[in-house]
């Protein structure tokens, strides 16, 4: 369970001099490395931690290198972070493992969705169940495989922390080849603010709880000091002709139904509404890379100083 309340999410608390190690398998993407890099740096306990940034390309995981050194220069916090192709190397003495990769890349996905789809199989995102998220742990397994290899060698009492779709089939692989490993989701942070833009309320000004695992969460309370702030958003998503999406932590405006249909099928959004929000994948993604580019600025500068 989560609770989050606006005056426990800034911390002012001194760093650290010194922390676990912690390595990111797949550190070279462009955006959600360099978040998971300031959201960790929020911590008190992580500020004087090591990190180890591993891409199958050098030059990607320096790149989310160096921006997060510049992130830790400018608050002055002492954490070590380090760029390298060599996983095993990266792995070795941590204490917390991360992976954030897609193994194949969008040529690949592509392919998840188009095959299934000449049978009659649509699928809005295809990443975690149906014939798209098998694709997708089929691929994966061999990478995953070599990790937990790794681990059992040079890091056998790290937990591995995974943010890689298809969740619950990437985790249940890893368990069984004597790994500790859990699977999250960002979506409760991201979900919370989106929530909180539809009634006008800034989210420093929310406190919240939730319960559930990574898709599949759930608000419990959204309320703005004694108001519960259910009712007013139950009215503005119907009045906005979202109220049908009006659930769980996988709510994102106007996308929120085909989010959560890939993970059940009993809801998928009505078929008028699905065929709408399906477009190539290329250009889904482009939209969603383009829009994630703009705000990463803005977004590097904030998060040191929010959880």
């Amino acid at each position: 369970m989560v609770t989050a309340t606006a005056e426990a999410r800034a911390t002012d608390e001194p760093a650290r001099t010194s922390g676990p190690k912690i390595a990111i398998i797949g550190a070279g993407g462009v955006i959600f490395p360099l978040r998971l890099m300031g959201d960790m740096l929020t911590f008190p306990s992580l500020r004087g931690a090591t990190y180890a940034l591993m891409d199958l390309d050098r030059t990607r995981a320096e790149r989310t290198a160096v921006a997060a050194r510049d992130l830790a220069k400018h608050y002055g916090f002492p954490a070590t972070i380090e760029a390298t192709d060599d996983r095993r190397e990266a792995l070795t003495g941590a204490a917390y493992v991360i992976v954030t990769f897609m193994v194949g890349g969008l040529d690949v996905y592509r392919h998840d969705m188009e095959i299934p789809r000449t049978y009659g199989v649509d699928q809005r995102v295809g990443d975690t169940l149906g014939p798209g998220g098998v694709f997708r742990f089929l691929r994966s397994a061999p990478a995953y495989a070599e990790i937990a290899r790794d681990m059992l060698e040079v890091c056998p009492d790290a937990l591995l922390i995974n943010y890689a779709n298809p969740m619950a089939m990437n985790c249940w692989y890893l368990t069984a080849l004597g790994i500790t490993a859990v699977g999250l989701c960002h979506s409760v942070q991201g979900t919370s603010r989106m929530l909180a833009e539809q009634i006008g309320e800034s989210i420093e000004d929310i406190a919240f709880q939730t319960a559930g695992i990574n898709h599949q969460a759930w608000f419990l309370k959204f309320q703005k000091g004694d108001e519960d702030l259910y009712p007013r958003l139950r009215e503005t998503m119907i009045a906005k002709n979202l109220g049908d999406e009006f659930r769980g932590v996988r709510f994102q405006r106007r996308r929120s139904a085909p989010r959560s249909c890939r993970c059940s099928a009993t809801s998928t959004p009505n078929p008028a509404r699905m065929r709408a929000s399906i477009f190539p994948i290329s250009e889904r993604t482009m939209r969603s890379s383009t829009s994630m580019c703009q705000r990463a600025g803005s977004t590097r500068r904030s998060r040191s100083g929010r959880s």
